[in-house]
């Protein structure tokens, strides 16, 4: 080690502890008396996994009560869950779950966004939810004598129920590039759909149309290697709700690709589906089952493995869903399985788990694996393929499994009462 590295080294850790002794030399440590009704309420926002909740916005206008980041800590737990909804936005649910001293209290309110709203819209209207559900709370301390409650006046205006001139119909155009390239490599995408729904109470209907094409081209040693794919098709759901937990419908399905080696397949097949729970508690609980028999046709780019250009069959699948979202966490499970009706030999199984879940204070465990087994390639060309189309991912391998898996631990600890938010040199590490 150089004399200049030495005193370097030396001067970064006088830096450092000088920096430790000035941060301690601010800190507050004040005792917190939990039973004492003039302290503000802690708050534990629990958000789900790769969901934006706002939380520096919160905390910013919600500055009144105190944050923690463990739930066990927390007077009020704010459980939050997100489902998209028939207008193309986000149907969000709050669940209020008072603890210690507010045990045995709780509410919960929901309120719902449109897909053009922008986030500031969204979180405006997430902090007002969120001051709607906590007053009870306040009012039961002797802080309440510091909230002002107001209510608008309602025009007659207002009290008119306004009709929707789309009847519920809901449109969505989307269409995106990308394109990504070197002097010996180049990569582009090109996607887009139009999605047609109509979601009711009663009704739901989903429509999908699509269109995808992937190009990739290197160049090793004056060669040049390409890859390209392409995929269209369409899909289309119609269910009608017969009570809170009996559902009939059916689904279509067309589609064309370059990488499964199908020029055009169709699938129809009616559906029924039966929820173990309410379905006004789906966005804490869920456990349906889904089951549909059908026909599938298919027509084959290449002649098959199985000397096959056309091929077409009766098909049942049945699938089971469960999904919780608890103050420990979330778990979402699923696992289906599907069987030719004329091959009993061709069929496929499949089971999936997502789960995050706060073991206890700062250790969090987040899990997702997903796993089929596979008996029912009927699409394989039967042509050789090139090496160089494989490794490009431009065609299927015929394979009797997959699988997915992530796993993520994480442990966070140090002060958990911190409300104050401070976004400065934020975005330059």
């Amino acid at each position: 080690m150089t004399i200049l590295t030495k005193k370097f080294t030396k001067t970064y850790y006088i830096f450092f502890f000088f920096f430790l002794f000035l941060g301690k030399s601010f800190a507050q440590n004040l005792p917190i008396d939990n039973n004492n009704d003039n302290n503000p309420p802690k708050l534990f926002i629990n958000c789900p996994p790769n969901t934006n909740c706002y939380q520096d916005y919160i905390r910013t206008e919600l500055s009144f009560f105190d944050f923690v980041r463990d739930r066990f800590l927390s007077d009020i737990q704010l459980l939050i869950a997100v489902q998209n909804n028939g207008g193309g936005g986000k149907g969000y649910t709050i669940s209020f779950i008072g603890q210690k001293k507010f045990e045995g209290m709780g509410d919960t309110l929901k309120f719902a966004t449109k897909q053009a709203d922008t986030d500031d819209m969204i979180r405006s209207q997430f902090v007002t939810t969120l001051k709607q559900g906590l007053a009870p709370f306040v009012m039961k301390t002797k802080l309440s004598k510091q909230i002002i409650m107001d209510f608008p006046k309602r025009t007659s205006a207002l009290a008119v129920i306004q009709n929707d001139k789309w009847d519920y119909w809901v449109f969505n155009l989307n269409v995106n590039g990308y394109f990504q390239g070197q002097s010996s490599q180049k990569y582009s995408e090109f996607n887009g759909n139009i999605n047609i729904n109509r979601i009711t109470a009663a009704y739901r209907f989903r429509s999908n149309l699509y269109y995808s094409q992937n190009s990739n081209k290197f160049v090793i040693d004056d060669e040049e290697i390409t890859a390209r794919t392409q995929s269209y098709g369409v899909g289309m759901i119609f269910v009608k709700s017969m009570n809170e937990h009996l559902s009939l419908g059916g689904v279509y399905s067309g589609a064309h690709s370059v990488f499964r080696n199908l020029k055009f397949q169709q699938i129809m097949a009616p559906a029924i589906e039966y929820n173990l729970f309410p379905t006004s508690q789906n966005t804490r609980k869920q456990f349906r089952w889904i089951y549909r028999v059908g026909v599938q046709g298919i027509q084959f780019i290449e002649t098959t493995v199985y000397d096959r250009d056309y091929e077409m069959f009766a098909f049942h699948q049945v699938n089971g869903i469960l999904s919780i979202t608890q103050p420990w966490g979330t778990v979402s499970a699923s696992v289906r399985a599907s069987q030719f009706l004329s091959d009993k030999s061709k069929y496929r199984l499949g089971v999936n788990l997502d789960m995050n879940w706060r073991i206890i204070e700062g250790l969090s465990l987040g899990l997702y694996a997903n796993l089929s087994y596979i008996k029912d390639q009927i699409s394989l060309a039967k042509s050789s393929v090139d090496p160089n189309l494989l490794l490009l991912n431009g065609r299927q391998l015929a394979t009797s499994f997959n699988y997915e898996t992530q796993i993520n631990i994480s442990y966070t600890f140090g002060s958990i009462n911190n409300s104050v938010v401070n976004p400065r040199m934020q975005g330059i590490d």
